[in-house]
């Protein structure tokens, strides 16, 4: 017969990464490339803009831990809640025919790094932390044409939180207390 966990999973919760860097795309980069041209990666469910190479893919590229977990006390509803912090990355590649895929992405660095990116960032629960220097990478598209390509990655700290709910009594009521020792002898 099996016993029952001691702590029963509640849930789990991080920031909406991707979803804030559409925001954060489509504020300040929405005069260079349209909204609709701004397109979340490794969804599969999107073909590229038709007619231009002027887009914008951003995905969530990977994740490490960075600390160890902290723990909160058991709340009221008797629950435990483990923080745990960890470093994200996330890569832009900005697209076009011309040179402007250079611009935006040095744009993009530039606002990043200065306090522009984690005020953006502070409401949705995480914060940029720096990012690595653009880099160019051409590719031909399908008509064998080159698009210039250039990738920029950012770093984000953001917190995990893991909430159990723990068993435990706040009462106890004894019926009978007794010395063990003395009623019962080895």
């Amino acid at each position: 017969m099996s016993q029952p966990p001691a702590y029963t999973p509640v849930g789990a919760g991080m920031p909406d990464i991707l979803d804030a860097f559409y925001g954060f795309l489509s504020t300040y980069l929405v005069r260079y490339v349209p909204a609709e041209n701004i397109i979340r990666g490794w969804e599969n469910r999107y073909a590229l803009p038709s007619g231009t190479n002027d887009y914008i893919i951003y995905t969530l590229s990977g994740s490490s831990r960075v600390g160890t977990n902290a723990l909160s006390e058991v709340s009221a509803d008797g629950t435990m809640t483990f923080s745990t912090l960890f470093e994200g990355t996330v890569q832009i590649d900005f697209c076009s025919d011309t040179e402007a895929s250079r611009l935006w992405a040095a744009y993009c660095d530039s606002l990043l790094r200065s306090p522009v990116g984690p005020a953006f960032f502070a409401p949705y629960g995480f914060s940029s932390t720096y990012t690595d220097n653009p880099v160019s990478v051409e590719y031909a598209d399908g008509s064998d044409q080159y698009v210039k390509r250039t990738t920029l990655t950012v770093h984000v700290c953001y917190t995990l939180t893991s909430t159990v709910a723990l068993e435990y009594a706040e009462r106890v009521r004894l019926s009978r207390l007794e010395n063990v020792d003395a009623h019962h002898k080895p």
